[in-house]
């Protein structure tokens, strides 16, 4: 998904705002390439929202599996100290129109689990800031939960730490 064209989008709408390291296509790119496709199996799921006067958002989203659920996050992992996405001052006032995330809605892959952290005080927009978007990305469910075919393989996934905590507490 990192190419030629969404490179060129991606540094376009950094030349005309101030993102973060984290948020930045070359330093997503080798995280996605060296980590995040190997360590953490994400896919990347990259929305760009434009107008009639070109690109004004980037959400840098990707999704991986774990403990069998779909994942919707900000790429970068643990290594990022922001998760944030891009935007213009007219990016900005997009995002803060219901319309545009119920096509982002649209737009994403399936999920069970929307994960947003590490998101900086300072971010531009009070999207993830509030709970005014929230309730659209609260609107997918999952049924199914995957579970060990016996007590003796649950016991066997623990930790030792977890197994002796329980002791402790009986």
């Amino acid at each position: 998904l990192f190419n030629s064209k969404l490179e060129s989008i991606w540094l376009e709408l950094e030349s005309r705002t101030n993102p973060y390291i984290f948020q930045r296509f070359h330093w997503l790119e080798h995280w996605q390439d060296t980590i995040g496709k190997s360590e953490f199996f994400s896919e990347p799921c990259i929305v760009v929202i434009a107008d009639e006067k070109g690109s004004q958002a980037l959400l840098p989203f990707g999704i991986q599996r774990k403990m069998g659920f779909n994942v919707l996050s900000f790429l970068g992992g643990d290594h990022s100290d922001y998760h944030s996405f891009i935007a213009t001052k007219r990016g900005q006032a997009l995002l803060k129109r219901t319309d545009i995330w119920l096509e982002i809605e649209k737009l994403l892959p399936d999920y069970d689990v929307l994960q947003v952290d590490k998101i900086p005080e300072n971010v531009p927009c009070d999207v993830f800031n509030t709970k005014n978007n929230m309730s659209f990305f609260g609107k997918k469910e999952a049924y199914a939960a995957e579970l060990p075919a016996n007590w003796e393989d649950y016991q066997k996934r623990l930790s030792s730490k977890i197994k002796s905590d329980s002791r402790r507490q009986q």
